[in-house]
C-alpha cells in the first residue's frame, strides 16, 4: 500500500470513500494567500485546526452547518465526512466554510461486524466496516462495534451512491432504542420501484410507504430521485418504514452538478464499476466519464470492476461539460488494499512532535507480539482518543505522551501511521 496515496482519507477503511473537489476561482477570505478556493470534500482526519483530505483548515471564520443547521467546531467528529470551501492547493488558512450532512441516521436492523469488520444492516441499507471506520457510543454501554444490536439507533457518516450500500467512515450509537430517542429517523437515497397505487417505493433494501407523508419540494415521486425520508416509528428487521415526511435532496439529483468547466478533484472509493455502453464509473455519490483525453495512474480501466466496489481507493481529477458531468482528466490509484495495514498495540516512546499532527514515535508493541516499529504520524493521520471516561475529544499528535498505550493501524513499508487510537492501559 502506498500511503502517501492514502487520502482519506482513508477510510476506507472502510473502503472508505472520501471525496474532494476543487472548484471556482474566487478571492481568498481575508487569512487566506490563495487567490482561488477550493471545495473539498472528504472525512475529517483530526483537530486542532480541521484537517481533511490531508489539509489544514482553520475555523476562526468559518460558517459551519451541521444537517443543515448552523453549528461549531465542537459539533464536528473524527471520521465525519464534510464538504470544505477553503484555500486552493491545500494551503494553510482560514476555512469559509465546513458542512456536515450524515449518510443515514436510524434503526439497526441487524449486525454482522466481528473484530471491527464486517457489515451491518440499518434500516434496509447494507453497512460496510472495516478497521479504519470511527466508533463513539454516546450511551456509554457498549465496548465496540460489534456489540450494536438490533434496535439501537445508529448515525452513519460514510459513501454511497443512494442505491442502498454505504461504506461507513463513522457510526455513532445515538440511543439503545427508538422509544428513548428524541429526534427523527432517516433515510436518503435514490427512488426505485416506485408503486403509485400503493404509494411506496425503495430505496436500497428498504420499502418506503409515504401514502400519509408530507411531500417538501417534491410535486410528484419518481423513480431515480434522490430524497430524504423521515419517520418517527419503525422495527427492526422490517424493512418497511411509513414516512411523515419526504423531501427533496440536492436538487432531486444525487452527486454534485458541476458548472461548466468547473474543476473538482474526488477522492474516495469506486461505487458503481465502469460501463463501456456509457463510459462512466461512479466514486462515492459522484459519476464519472471517461475520455479519450483521461489518464490513468497506477490504474487501468479493467479495474474500476464490480469485484472492487467498495474497496478500490482512488482519486479522479477533471471538469464538468455543459451537461454538469463530470469528466476526468486524470484517474490515479490511492490505495489498492485499505485493509492490508499492519496493526499493534503498545506503549509509546521518543514522542517528537514537529506540528499539530505531524511528527515521529516508537511503539513498543504487546500485540501481535513483542517488538517495537518507530512511526511517522502525518495530516492524514486518523486520530482518536478511546482512554478513560472523558477521553480528548479533539485529540491530536500534542496530546500524546510518552508512555500513553495506543493502537495503530500503519503502513509497514514506509512506517507511516494511518490510523492512531489512544486506549486505556490494560491491566496485566
Amino acid at each position: 500500500m502506498n500511503y502517501s496515496k492514502i487520502a482519506w482519507g482513508l477510510v476506507a477503511l472502510l473502503a472508505g470513500l472520501g471525496l474532494g473537489a476543487c472548484g471556482g476561482g474566487g478571492a481568498g477570505d481575508g487569512g487566506n494567500t490563495a487567490t482561488v478556493n477550493n471545495t473539498t470534500v472528504g472525512v475529517i482526519t483530526g483537530f486542532g485546526s480541521v484537517y481533511v483530505n490531508g489539509c489544514k483548515y482553520e475555523t476562526t471564520s468559518a460558517s459551519i452547518f451541521v444537517n443543515g443547521q448552523s453549528g461549531t467546531e465542537d459539533d464536528l467528529s473524527v471520521g465525519d465526512v464534510v464538504e470544505v470551501t477553503g484555500p486552493a492547493n491545500c494551503v494553510n488558512g482560514n476555512a469559509i466554510s465546513i458542512k456536515y450532512t450524515d449518510e443515514l441516521e436510524g434503526v439497526v436492523d441487524s449486525n454482522s461486524v466481528t473484530a471491527g469488520i464486517g457489515t451491518m444492516v440499518v434500516m434496509g441499507q447494507k453497512i460496510t466496516v472495516n478497521d479504519l471506520t470511527i466508533f463513539e457510543d454516546k450511551t456509554a454501554s457498549l465496548a465496540t462495534v460489534n456489540d450494536i444490536a438490533s434496535g439501537y439507533v445508529v448515525e452513519i457518516s460514510g459513501f454511497g451512491m443512494g442505491t442502498g450500500d454505504i461504506v461507513a467512515t463513522r457510526i455513532e450509537v445515538k440511543a439503545t432504542n427508538l422509544a428513548s430517542y428524541a429526534n427523527d429517523i432517516e433515510v436518503k437515497g435514490v427512488v426505485t420501484g416506485l408503486n403509485d397505487v400503493a404509494h411506496t417505493f425503495m430505496i436500497g433494501g428498504l420499502t418506503i410507504d409515504y401514502s400519509s407523508a408530507f411531500l417538501d419540494g417534491i410535486s410528484v415521486i419518481k423513480n431515480d430521485l434522490y430524497i430524504e425520508a423521515k419517520t418517527r416509528t419503525y422495527s427492526a428487521g422490517s424493512m418497511t418504514m411509513v414516512a411523515t415526511k419526504v423531501e427533496l435532496e440536492d436538487d432531486g439529483k444525487i452527486g454534485h452538478q458541476g458548472d461548466t468547466d468547473e474543476e473538482y478533484e474526488i477522492k474516495g472509493m469506486l461505487t458503481v464499476a465502469y460501463d463501456a455502453a456509457t463510459k462512466t464509473f461512479g466514486i462515492n455519490e459522484q459519476m464519472v466519464l471517461i475520455s479519450g483525453n483521461t489518464e490513468f495512474e497506477d490504474i487501468t480501466i479493467s479495474d474500476l470492476n464490480s469485484g472492487n466496489l467498495g474497496t478500490l481507493y482512488m482519486e479522479v481529477e477533471g471538469s464538468f461539460n455543459a451537461n454538469k458531468i463530470l469528466v476526468a482528466k486524470e484517474v490515479e490509484l490511492e490505495d489498492d488494499d485499505v485493509n492490508d495495514s499492519s496493526e499493534a498495540k503498545g506503549t509509546v516512546s521518543n514522542l517528537n512532535v514537529t506540528d499539530t499532527n505531524n511528527g515521529t514515535l516508537t511503539v513498543s508493541w504487546t500485540t501481535p507480539s513483542a517488538g517495537s516499529v518507530d512511526l511517522t504520524v502525518s495530516n492524514m493521520t486518523m486520530m482518536i482518543d478511546s482512554d478513560g471516561a472523558n477521553p480528548e475529544t479533539k485529540f491530536n499528535l500534542t496530546h500524546l505522551r510518552d508512555g500513553d498505550f495506543v493502537e495503530v493501524y500503519y503502513d509497514a513499508t514506509i512506517g507511516m501511521v494511518i490510523k492512531l487510537e489512544r486506549e486505556h492501559m490494560p491491566v496485566s
